[in-house]
C-alpha cells in the first residue's frame, strides 16, 4: 500500500497500470488516519530527499513498524535498531530499498503469478526492476 498523496501519486498510478502491478501495488491516497496502515504494514518506507527529523518516523516505530528510510541528518540517530537507512541516492536507493523488502514481499503476498513462480526472489526482483526504469 501507498497511503498519502502527493505530486507523483499519477505517475505512479499510471506506472502501476503498465506494469500491471495494481493486484500488489495499492495506492490509497491521502487519509485522514494512516496509523492503522501503519500498524499492519510489514514496514515503513521514507524516500525524502530532505528531512530534518520526521515526526512520522518515530510514529513508525511507536506503532511497531520497522522503517527503511533514505538517509537524512537524523536518521541513523532516529532509528537506531528499528529499521535500516540507506544512501540518500537517486541511483542506488530504489534497489537498495527493493532489497531490503524483497524478503517480506516473497513471504507475504497473494499475488497469483508470484504464488506459480519456483524463484520467488527473481519474479519480485525483476518486477521492482521494471518498476524503477
Amino acid at each position: 500500500f501507498i497511503v498519502g498523496g502527493g505530486s507523483d501519486y499519477d505517475a505512479i498510478q499510471t506506472l502501476s497500470e503498465k506494469m500491471k502491478t495494481t493486484d500488489v501495488l495499492h495506492l490509497l491516497g491521502a487519509k485522514v488516519n494512516p496509523y492503522p496502515y501503519i500498524k499492519y504494514a510489514d514496514a515503513f518506507v521514507l524516500t525524502s530527499q530532505y528531512e530534518g527529523k520526521p515526526v512520522v518516523v518515530d510514529e513508525a516505530m511507536l506503532l511497531g513498524c520497522p522503517v527503511v528510510t533514505t538517509q537524512y541528518t537524523s536518521a541513523i540517530e532516529q532509528i537506531g535498531d528499528n529499521g535500516q537507512v540507506v544512501e540518500n541516492n537517486d541511483m542506488t536507493a530504489p534497489m537498495e530499498i527493493a532489497e531490503i523488502l524483497l524478503q517480506g514481499m516473497c513471504k507475504n503476498t497473494e499475488n497469483t503469478a508470484l504464488k506459480k513462480t519456483k524463484d520467488k526472489e527473481a519474479y519480485v526482483r525483476n518486477t521492482l526492476i521494471k518498476l524503477m526504469e
